[in-house]
């Protein structure tokens, strides 16, 4: 289809002072130029069955292979995604770092005439770019030999949305074979329709290994949600529990 399905970039660069940087820049389809995405969205043949082979889809429509390659761009937008960040010890038990990230899609162009036609597409839009924002701090073993905390906090804003979070992760051992892992997220996220929604997570999970590699797992979480819209809001509050094991081999 002469067209590139994929680039993708990416370096880390450690400094002297044990300051370590990566950076990624990935360019797709998404998804992948591939011919039988030409089947898509045809509507039945004459005949009243829908093609399953690009050879049938050429006969029954007439098309050209200038006509294939047009609709299986079209439903292919190029997702564009460019990330940086950077993170480097403070101290023995202290991490700092930071993250950058952009993304965009790109517009579909529509495909035929008459929007009542089986194989009209009527395309996309471009979805405009979407930014994020993040720093974390990691200490270990600030209380306990084995514990490790994560503090994070982040922003993101797109064309059609701002959101902030922030996060506090800490797993520490509370056995020679177990370990508790808890967490507390908040997400605050508004929208150019008016509409705002809170959210505050927070989690429990104890793991307990049974055997080498066998481990056990309980978890309960607990979710408030509050949504305030233009003229309605939602204030919920759920439940999640989770019993399991884990094998891994």
């Amino acid at each position: 289809h002469k067209a590139r399905n994929l680039f993708l970039l990416q370096g880390n660069l450690l400094l002297p002072d044990s300051t370590s940087i990566n950076m990624l820049v990935d360019i797709r389809r998404s998804p992948y130029l591939l011919t039988t995405s030409a089947l898509a969205n045809t509507g039945p043949m004459l005949d009243g069955l829908y093609p399953t082979s690009i050879s049938q889809l050429v006969q029954d429509k007439g098309w050209s292979d200038a006509d294939l390659t047009e609709r299986i761009k079209a439903f292919a937008p190029t997702v564009k995604t460019f990330s940086l960040g950077a993170s480097r010890p403070l101290t023995e038990k202290l991490q700092i770092g930071a993250d950058f990230s952009a993304s965009s899609t790109s517009a579909t162009p529509a495909l035929g005439n008459d929007p009542a036609a089986p194989d009209y597409y009527a395309g996309s839009a471009a979805s405009g770019t979407s930014f994020s924002y993040s720093m974390n701090l990691v200490g270990n073993r600030l209380l306990l030999k084995e514990d490790v905390a994560v503090l994070s906090v982040g922003r993101g804003t797109g064309p059609t949305f701002t959101s902030t979070n922030v996060g506090l992760n800490v797993r520490a051992p509370y056995s020679a074979k177990g370990y508790v892992n808890a967490s507390l997220r908040w997400n605050k996220q508004s929208n150019t329709t008016g509409t705002e929604s809170n959210r505050l997570t927070p989690n429990l999970r104890l793991d307990y290994r049974l055997a080498k590699d066998i481990t056990v797992e309980v978890e309960y979480q607990k979710d408030f949600s509050k949504t305030r819209g233009p003229s309605y809001g939602d204030d919920t509050n759920s439940d999640f529990y989770r019993v399991g094991w884990r094998w891994d081999f």
